[in-house]
């Protein structure tokens, strides 16, 4: 009788069988891990919430575009300068300017501009590069909704021409 006489880790027959386990135990540890340690930060977890926000943003766009509200903004030195046209009763003390990053919600710049004679300003904090999203609307948030409203609009900075804002359609 002929007998192997390896011990039995030494088997080739053995790690054969065991090696796609081992890789297949590895990689489901890793994949736990991301599924951990990552953010889910795309997922929206209050469907009933998101939507009535939706409906009081069409309201807001949809008020603007009866007023027909426009916003001109320039940047020079860091600087930023809005004129708003269109029919409204009386001009906003403030207005919130939100700069958007399109995928990643931590490089989003928002600025207060102040009135100064028809003409709002506001200083950017830090230097903004790339092509951004622009949302501006009063900041007052005591403001009854039917006065409320929101311009939109799409720059790649630093800024070298006039950006102009208008309500979404």
């Amino acid at each position: 009788m002929n007998r192997d006489s390896a011990p039995w880790y030494k088997q080739v027959w053995l790690w054969l069988v065991l090696a796609p386990l081992i890789v297949v135990i590895c990689a489901s540890f890793l994949m736990l891990y991301l599924a951990i340690s990552s953010n889910d930060g795309v997922v929206v977890d209050n469907f009933y919430k998101d939507g009535l926000a939706i409906k009081v943003r069409e309201q807001q766009d949809e008020y603007a575009t009866s007023r027909n509200i426009q916003a001109r903004m320039s940047l020079e030195n860091q600087i930023i300068r809005l004129s708003l046209s269109g029919n409204l009763d009386t001009l906003p003390a403030q207005l919130s300017l939100q700069i958007i990053f399109p995928t990643q919600a931590s490089k989003d710049v928002n600025i207060v501009l102040t009135n100064s004679g028809g003409i709002y300003t506001g200083a950017l904090s830090e230097a903004v590069s790339g092509r951004r999203l622009l949302q501006i609307q009063p900041a007052d948030e005591n403001n009854h909704l039917n006065d409320f409203w929101r311009l939109h609009g799409e720059a790649v900075f630093p800024l070298n021409e006039q950006v102009f804002l208008k309500p979404k359609s």
